[in-house]
């Protein structure tokens, strides 16, 4: 788990080994669902995106799901 005593208002999750469904209860379990939903509609399009031009699609979803995390701070 991530020491996250520096910030008392956020709320820590257990990880799992999915990257998608850390990052979608992390923004959860901090009141921030619609920024979850968000991330993860970005994310499907980005895979697309990278597909398209034959970049590394799980890098690119992985970015999307991380952009808006800092709006738990």
């Amino acid at each position: 788990m991530l020491d996250l005593s520096c910030w008392p208002h956020i709320q820590a999750i257990l990880l799992s080994s999915d990257f998608k469904t850390d990052s979608t209860n992390f923004l959860t379990i901090n009141s921030k669902q619609d920024t979850a939903s968000h991330c993860i509609s970005v994310a499907s399009m980005s895979k697309k995106i990278a597909m398209q031009f034959g970049a590394n699609d799980a890098k690119a979803s992985i970015a999307a799901l991380l952009h808006d995390i800092s709006n738990v701070l």
